[in-house]
């Protein structure tokens, strides 16, 4: 039996309305992760960290893998392309999503780490272009913010990586963050085409490309909020004039004749 294409396309809709239907929010004793909006909206390019995992928190530390936006930007194919034409693919992820500290905690670091994998099969007179990058920006209710970007271009083999944004609150404790991400996946291959001088053969030759990233994670650091001690009030003037008033009169009532 045929289902007909428009219950085809309803049914991919809502089982995408599904997948996306629960926001992320991961809660530790010291902060609250979540996303920013509360649904996905498949009119607008909008992933949210909806996988994400608490992986370990110990001493306001937490390790979270961010497994969905890993996923999107490791799924693209290998891109392959054989003589004088060219393939090209690509993956784009956005998001917005808050980093709230618990009562009595400020936010003072965070770090995102993971590994890159490349393949790179050059054909002979080919062209080859592969990059992955993830840029961030972070904004608190004060309007600072800092920008991060990690990337990768023409990698053949695994390389790690890890950068850590740029905190400080030692002015200023941090415990309201926006975190917006943009990240994406390109990979180009352009086959190649080989004359040979004497006989004019053509050879067509096969470029492949390939990119992706694994064991994305984001680290927080926490740390419980200074205490500021009070600082005893400044008498009034009157005050102090009540106070020598008062020791001017023992003064003199001990200095009176018995």
């Amino acid at each position: 039996m045929r289902l007909p294409v428009g219950a085809v396309l309803i049914a991919l809709l809502a089982g995408l309305g599904q997948a996306h239907a629960e926001p992320l929010r991961i809660e530790t004793p010291a902060f609250v992760f979540k996303d920013a909006y509360n649904g996905w909206n498949p009119g607008e390019d909008n992933y949210h960290f909806g996988n994400a995992e608490l992986l370990s928190y110990q001493d306001g530390k937490a390790r979270i893998a961010l497994t969905e936006l890993q996923s999107v930007l490791s799924k693209t194919p290998v891109s392959v392309a054989t003589g004088a034409q060219s393939q090209s693919v690509y993956d784009r992820w956005w998001s917005e999503s808050t980093l709230t500290a618990q009562p009595g905690y400020q936010i003072t670091g965070m770090t995102i780490s993971g590994n890159w994998q490349g393949t790179n099969q050059l054909g002979e007179g080919g062209y080859i272009d592969t990059t992955i990058q993830i840029a961030s920006q972070l904004f608190d209710k004060k309007s600072f913010y800092i920008t991060s970007v990690v990337h990768v271009h023409a990698l053949n083999g695994q390389q790690s990586f890890s950068e850590t944004l740029d905190l400080d609150s030692s002015k200023t404790p941090l415990t309201d963050l926006s975190w917006y991400v943009d990240a994406i996946a390109v990979q180009l291959a352009y086959g190649g085409v080989v004359v040979d001088p004497i006989s004019g053969q053509i050879t067509n030759t096969t470029t492949l490309s390939d990119i992706s990233v694994s064991d994305l994670i984001l680290t927080i650091e926490t740390a419980p909020l200074a205490v500021v001690p009070e600082v005893p009030g400044v008498p009034e003037p009157g005050t102090w004039m009540m106070l020598l008033s008062g020791l001017g009169g023992i003064y003199l009532m001990r200095r009176r004749p018995a």
